[in-house]
């Protein structure tokens, strides 16, 4: 068990402060191998962020002797991204992403428009039913507001009325779309914008998608 310290080989404060000035005394250099582990990552954006320090690190390391564990590290941050969307299923702002994706990709499939869908404006009625079928939450939690909350938080746009009558819309765009699966990791692995643009296929709102 890690957190017995009594039965580590090495008295814990001891390897701290160990640790502590090994870090003080190479800080200089780890910027270079941060920027290094950067340019040379498969993933990018939220999903490199907990990664980032890790694999800079690594490279560190790597010129010290340690061989491969820049690579073997990448290997494990590529396989939680491709895991993540079960991972984190219980995490209301993820499923709610994958279901506007899901909603945008409907509307897409059914589009007689040439080219790509840019936007389309959905009603509330079309979000809340599918987050409360794929939340484990309690339905009486996921209210109209409270997903309205996530979709401010999210920086989704009000549709504007064309009439007096006309219920409020929520204006989901194709940037958007290819900004939350990168975010939020929802397509399958770790691709870029241009992939994501250039990549159409199947979604589901309760796992992952091969592409936009």
């Amino acid at each position: 068990d890690p957190l017995d310290f009594g039965t580590w080989p090495t008295p814990r404060q001891a390897l701290v402060d160990d640790l502590w000035a090994l870090a003080l005394g190479h800080l200089a250099a780890l910027p270079a191998f941060d920027t290094a582990a950067v340019a040379r990552a498969r993933l990018s954006g939220r999903p490199l962020q907990p990664w980032r320090a890790v694999l800079g690190v690594a490279l560190w390391l790597e010129q010290y002797g340690v061989e491969g564990l820049h690579g073997r590290l990448e290997q494990l941050a590529l396989a939680y991204q491709a895991e993540r969307p079960e991972l984190e299923a219980d995490d209301l702002t993820t499923l709610v992403v994958r279901v506007l994706m899901y909603q945008y990709q409907q509307y897409a499939q059914r589009s007689m428009l040439p080219g790509p869908l840019e936007s389309i404006a959905i009603h509330m009625s079309e979000i809340q039913p599918m987050v409360q079928a794929l939340s484990p939450q309690p339905t009486r939690s996921l209210t109209p507001q409270r997903i309205g909350a996530i979709l401010t938080k999210l920086r989704v746009g009000r549709a504007p009325r064309h009439e007096a009558n006309q219920g409020r819309q929520w204006l989901i765009t194709r940037d958007d779309v290819i900004r939350w699966a990168k975010s939020y990791g929802v397509l399958t692995g770790a691709r870029g914008d241009d992939e994501a643009e250039n990549e159409r296929g199947p979604l589901s709102p309760g796992g992952k998608t091969s592409g936009l």
